[in-house]
């Protein structure tokens, strides 16, 4: 799709659907700077540490191997890269 060229607004888009799409969870005032930050780095870093919600939306939308991207939700987790 032509979103897919736009690799920042592909991952701002993907991430606000999958966040979206949980009903059971309320929106979080905090949710917009997750996912404006995140939606930015993944695409353009090799490693991306989260938070571990955005970080699971992120693997289940393939972000991270769209972008060929490691993402991380627990800082310890670099030493194992």
């Amino acid at each position: 799709t032509i979103f897919k060229q736009l690799p920042a607004t592909y991952s701002y888009h993907c991430l606000t659907d999958r966040r979206d799409r949980d009903l059971q969870r309320k929106i979080n005032a905090h949710d917009l700077n997750d996912i404006m930050s995140l939606s930015v780095a993944i695409p353009y870093c090799d490693v991306v540490c989260g938070e571990k919600m955005f970080i699971s939306l992120a693997k289940n939308t393939k972000l991270d191997k769209l972008y060929n991207t490691k993402l991380l939700s627990k800082l310890h987790q670099l030493n194992q890269i």
